[in-house]
């Protein structure tokens, strides 16, 4: 086999110039110090930027949901986005207050209501889009850049239009803050693609077939029980989509090639 039809994680050939861009004093990075070891050279020590991580509580009409862990940043939209993809709201509609207090996650609900909307089977995606939006992962993952610890997930229209875009150190909480981060501006979800960073588990893809989001792209490697979750739920599934390749899981019917 040759080493083009490998599966492997190779970056896109961009230059990384995090060392140029200003430092955002405001996101979720704190700076340490370290050893840095470089080949045959004498080491030294240097200041790095290093990703935060904190344990966040969740609660639901004042009952304890769950705990996981996250960035200090975007918490309404962590907080929205969890509760959907997790199943416990249908949509934002059923939000009526979300407060924080220090690490706990606070939200209160209307009377729920019954989402009938399902993944659009309409939904048609061209391929270079699906490449874009891999593209604007790395262009725009400015916490990645600067710590190497972030992942990123974006919620696009169809054609492309970036609807939503957040970084987190936890995988699952980028995909939670960019699903509230669109729930709350109106985003209709079952029309949209979520493209993100990290590796496609049943626990990822479960977070967008709750959020009744139809076309789930990554530049990473997919699970065997989410590429069946996706499946079962008329859900497309691309992984290890890197310019100029990508791969079809599920219902490759969306994508036009």
């Amino acid at each position: 086999m040759s080493k083009d039809n490998w599966h492997f994680d190779k970056k896109p050939e961009t230059e990384i110039t995090w060392k140029e861009e200003e430092r955002d004093e405001t996101a979720p990075y704190v700076s340490m110090n370290c050893i840095e070891i470089k080949g045959d050279e004498s080491p030294k020590e240097i200041s790095v930027d290093v990703v935060v991580e904190e344990m966040f509580e969740i609660f639901l009409n004042d009952n304890y949901i769950s705990s996981f862990l996250g960035s200090p940043r975007e918490l309404e939209e962590m907080t929205a986005g969890h509760l959907i993809s997790e199943g416990y709201i249908e949509n934002a509609d059923d939000i009526s207050s979300i407060e924080i207090d220090n690490n706990k996650l606070f939200c209160k609900t209307k009377k729920l209501t019954k989402c009938t909307a399902d993944p659009d089977p309409n939904l048609r995606v061209q391929k270079d889009t699906i490449f874009d939006l891999i593209d604007h992962i790395f262009e725009e993952g400015k916490i990645w850049r600067r710590t190497g610890g972030a992942h990123s997930t974006i919620i696009a229209s169809q054609d492309g239009e970036i609807l939503a875009f957040c970084e987190d150190v936890s995988r699952a909480s980028a995909v939670d803050k960019a699903i509230g981060k669109a729930a709350l501006e109106g985003v209709k979800l079952h029309k949209c693609i979520m493209a993100t960073s990290g590796r496609l588990s049943v626990t990822m893809v479960g977070k967008a077939v709750n959020a009744k989001v139809p076309v789930i792209v990554s530049k990473a490697a997919p699970m065997d029980q989410g590429i069946r979750l996706a499946q079962a739920n008329n859900v497309t599934l691309v992984g290890f989509a890197r310019r100029p390749n990508l791969y079809i899981y599920s219902n490759p019917e969306r994508i036009l090639i």
